[in-house]
């Protein structure tokens, strides 16, 4: 037998899986990173994430797997298919679709890329609240019109974001990401409804701690609450109707957590802005 710092000692790269499609692939992972990769890993697939059987090919001898929009759970059928697994890479968000408690029963850690998903929503959040505020979708029209500003009754309702109060559901990783970057705008009263949020943590956020109906109260509102059962339609009638008129709602998270029915007849009621 070689001695393993033997320069002719065979190297046993660990193998990984690319449980994507080929324009999953295309799209999420950049050729300068899978080389990387490729560097201290054997690489197969992608596959077709509708091909169970040739999912559990790639399974058969893989230690790790990368995974995205459309690959399936991992319920017991796969997981016994990948007796070498040990890591379970989500190149999306959520996972709770994607492994069972048998993923963690069996010590298989889960990473996902939440965190980095987390940045554009936050961005696109704030940047939402800065083009509904000045009616930059309407206002789009009325220039395509050849209607000047000052004759614009949209462009009477322009408002800046500052000096007013934004209401948050949910301190989650987007939501404090939102407050991050709303630091930046003057004059801001952020008030959070998170029944998880301590007034410690509030104080340390420099936000203020909130009931739901007065978050609804505020001009301002956006959603980045997780979809659970506790969350389904807490956008209800009930909320809705205490928005102010020319009120902006945002929600980034999930849509089961609005009741749209009630929505749709909120807006065709009286002019807020979603």
């Amino acid at each position: 037998m070689l001695p393993t710092n033997h320069p002719e000692y065979p190297i046993m790269f660990p193998t990984v899986a690319l449980l994507v499609s080929d324009q999953m692939k295309a799209n999420m992972f950049r050729p300068e990173d899978l080389n990387r990769l490729a560097a201290g890993a054997t690489i197969v697939g992608p596959v077709d994430p509708t091909d169970r059987a040739a999912i559990k090919a790639l399974l058969a001898e893989a230690t790790a797997v990368l995974t995205g929009w459309g690959t399936p759970a991992f319920d017991n059928d796969l997981l016994a298919a990948a007796p070498n697994l040990k890591l379970i890479a989500h190149s999306a968000g959520s996972v709770k679709y994607l492994v069972c408690d048998a993923v963690y029963d069996r010590g298989i850690r889960v990473t996902t890329a939440a965190g980095a998903n987390a940045v554009p929503v936050a961005q696109f959040t704030v940047a939402m609240m800065v083009m509904m505020l000045k009616q930059v979708p309407w206002l789009i029209g009325e220039f395509a019109a050849g209607r000047p500003n000052h004759q614009s009754e949209r462009f009477k309702q322009v408002r800046e974001l500052h000096d007013m109060n934004i209401g948050l559901i949910g301190a989650s990783r987007i939501g404090r990401l939102v407050i991050g970057l709303l630091k930046s705008y003057s004059g801001l009263t952020i008030k959070v409804y998170d029944p998880f949020l301590s007034p410690a943590e509030a104080d340390k956020l420099g936000v203020q701690l909130a009931t739901l109906p007065e978050v609804f109260r505020c001009p301002v509102v956006s959603v980045h609450a997780p979809n659970i059962p506790a969350t389904r339609h807490m956008v209800n009638a009930e909320m809705l109707a205490l928005l102010p008129d020319h009120a902006v709602l945002i929600n980034t998270a999930r849509g089961a957590l609005v009741d749209e029915s009630a929505l749709v007849a909120e807006v065709r009621r009286r002019p807020i802005y979603v």
